[in-house]
């Protein structure tokens, strides 16, 4: 049973400590900071069973705005997408610890002080990251309520009880059915997804712009050739074409036939929405000369910052 508190919790509500008798789990965590993240098996299992559960399902709200994005009932499902429910954490993860289930050291989850597991982050849509071999590493959540970090959110622990970080990890999406012998390499989960779907071919999907670490080993071992798709802001974010400026050099040790994509801003800011609106991108061949082009781009835009800047 709970005892009465009048201590606030981060989203709005209050924390009722449980009678020991009461707890759901049993627990000694190790100190903050000290917990290694769990192995790509023991994940795998783990995110598999958390996302079958009944208390993850998502709502008609969900799927209306899964509608606008262009995503059919059976591609919503065929992706796993669910929903992080801000009800029943501890429930949940006792469920799921009675079911022979390990906590510990998968990112998300953490032990709380009052004596039981739950998890972090949300409410909001989930978006699982696969590994090449189609194993759930991580999870990232895009938030019902946008806060200053951004709209979406790693599933992580770090800094909790028994928690871990999940790091920012990239996502390979495969199509159902591979159509087209390349690669693409985009920004975000969701818009990897998409991109596969409709394009018959696989994308990975970088959290950030910045997050390529591990991409240029395994797109050279595939000796597929590749296409990067960053959103069109390219064309006027300083940050965007530095990024894609050291991601070049970090690719310019694959053998690989590489391109960046390219269309008109007006037909949309991602490709993604290139692709829900009937278009299709061009890809133009990497070579010195555009090579050149980007490093002239990033040096015409950080200009353009320092004027701002002083300004």
């Amino acid at each position: 049973m709970r005892t009465p508190s009048s201590r606030a919790t981060s989203d709005g509500g209050f924390y009722h400590p449980l009678e020991p008798e009461n707890a759901p789990n049993t627990f000694t965590p190790p100190p903050l900071d000290n917990t290694p993240i769990a192995g790509i098996d023991k994940r795998d299992r783990v995110y598999k069973a958390f996302l079958d559960m009944p208390e993850m399902a998502l709502t008609s709200n969900d799927y209306r705005q899964f509608t606008e994005w262009g995503f059919t009932t059976k591609m919503v499902k065929r992706r796993g997408y669910r929903r992080l429910p801000l009800k029943k954490r501890a429930k949940i993860c006792k469920t799921l610890i009675e079911r022979g289930y390990e906590l510990e050291g998968v990112p998300g989850f953490y032990f709380n002080p009052e004596g039981y597991w739950s998890f972090t982050t949300g409410p909001g849509i989930i978006f699982p990251s696969l590994t090449p071999d189609m194993k759930i590493q991580g999870l990232q959540v895009r938030l019902d309520k946008i806060n200053q970090g951004g709209k979406y959110r790693f599933f992580s622990s770090s800094g909790r009880p028994a928690g871990t970080s999940t790091g920012a990890p990239w996502h390979l999406a495969k199509p159902v059915k591979e159509t087209r012998k390349i690669i693409f390499i985009t920004e975000g989960y969701r818009k990897a997804d998409y991109t596969a779907e409709k394009m018959g071919a696989c994308c990975i999907g970088l959290p950030g712009v910045n997050s390529f670490n591990g991409v240029a080993e395994y797109v050279a071992g595939t000796r597929l050739p590749f296409a990067i798709a960053y959103d069109r802001d390219i064309l006027h974010k300083y940050e965007v074409i530095y990024a894609l400026k050291r991601f070049l050099n970090e690719l310019s040790v694959c053998k690989n036939r590489k391109f960046l994509t390219r269309w008109k801003e007006c037909q949309g800011k991602g490709i993604d929405d290139l692709l829900l609106a009937g278009g299709w991108p061009e890809l133009v061949a990497i070579t010195p000369k555009v090579i050149a082009s980007v490093k002239k781009q990033e040096a015409r835009l950080l200009k353009q910052n320092k004027i701002r800047l002083t300004r």
